[in-house]
């Protein structure tokens, strides 16, 4: 791999960390509170299967609503869009062709099937979504806002940490 390649992989996500930090968690109150309940959050995310079309589990409903409730209570209204953000829609493949001569009802059960493995797999990805923003957001503020990254840089190049010092006279 490319030294420059390389330091790029390493960066992005170090920037990502320090940029989202400073622009949403530095004023935090209580970390140690969150970081207790966020684990929580990230560990009951991880056991729980994303529902499936037309189908809603009652643990997983009452997950989501206390992850907002805390989200409300703990961080500002830019983390909560960002933990609400539509993703775009999956695209499914046709499994039959358009040149075969299908009949009504055919198309109808085709159209039917379609429609529930979109919805099953928009629901897999938000799952996910979500799923990894909470531990973003978890390891952002455990770390904070350093990537573990940080340590593997190239100490020729980079010998610097992002740090804000406070101090009084």
């Amino acid at each position: 791999m490319d030294i420059n390649k390389e330091n790029i992989a390493l960066e992005k996500p170090i920037n990502q960390y320090k940029v989202f930090y400073k622009k949403h968690l530095m004023k935090l109150k209580s970390r140690e509170n969150i970081l207790i309940e966020l684990n929580k959050f990230c560990n009951e995310f991880k056991k729980t299967e994303p529902r499936q079309a037309l189908m809603s589990s009652q643990t997983q409903l009452e997950l989501e609503a206390k992850t907002k409730v805390f989200l409300r209570k703990h961080f500002p209204i830019n983390v909560i869009e960002l933990y609400n953000k539509k993703l775009p829609e999956p695209k499914i493949k046709k499994r039959y062709p358009a040149t075969i001569n299908n009949s009504f009802w055919l198309e109808l059960l085709e159209t039917l099937s379609q429609s529930f493995e979109q919805l099953n797999e928009k629901n897999k990805q938000e799952w996910n979504y979500k799923t990894n923003f909470l531990n973003f957001l978890y390891n952002n503020i455990y770390y904070y806002g350093l990537h573990p990254n940080i340590l593997k840089r190239n100490p020729e190049y980079h010998k610097r940490f992002n740090l804000i010092i406070y101090h009084y006279y």
